[in-house]
């Protein structure tokens, strides 16, 4: 049962006019501290805490939704990169899917070493032309730009330029 905060606000205004009046009206009679004077003033704390509580948890929902917002925009979240489909892929055989993938992942996700690798090591499995390679290496170099990712990826290049100078002698 949804309670709009308008509703509850009126039952807790309803709430604390009715005890005030029964307040008042044990106030005029002789023993102002009555049994129903008593009954009265834990009635309206119950009242004030369980409200307050509901509309606090209302508050606190509300303000927290705002500032997530504000500090993580749901426009701007983008997925962590989708590696288990190139795995799936790559035990079914099926290279240019998980090429596909690896193409994915750098469009979103641009600065990610391990999809630029993948990347041109299923264009050499592919059997591309070096030249094709060459170019997806080079296109590579200019997004990476610590020099650290570079020189792992001029290491991969380089590993896969020797694989196929080696098919080369081998054919």
């Amino acid at each position: 049962m949804r309670i709009s905060f308008k509703t509850a606000a009126g039952w807790l205004l309803k709430l604390t006019v009715l005890a005030l009046a029964v307040t008042l009206m044990v106030r005029f009679l002789k023993n102002p501290i009555s049994y129903a004077g008593i009954v009265n003033l834990v009635m309206l704390a119950g009242v004030w805490i369980v409200i307050g509580a509901w509309l606090g948890h209302r508050a606190a929902g509300w303000l927290g939704e705002r500032a997530g917002r504000m500090y993580w925009p749901a426009d701007q979240v983008v997925p962590p990169p989708p590696y288990f489909l190139i795995e799936l892929y790559l035990r079914r055989g099926d290279l240019a899917l998980a090429l596909a993938e690896y193409e994915k992942i750098l469009r979103y996700h641009p600065m990610e070493l391990p999809a630029h690798q993948g990347r041109l090591e299923m264009l050499a499995a592919l059997n591309q032309a070096p030249a094709k390679i060459e170019k997806a290496y080079l296109r590579s170099l200019r997004v990476m730009t610590l020099d650290d990712d570079r020189a792992t990826l001029r290491r991969c290049y380089e590993r896969i330029k020797r694989l196929e100078a080696a098919k080369k002698v081998l054919a």
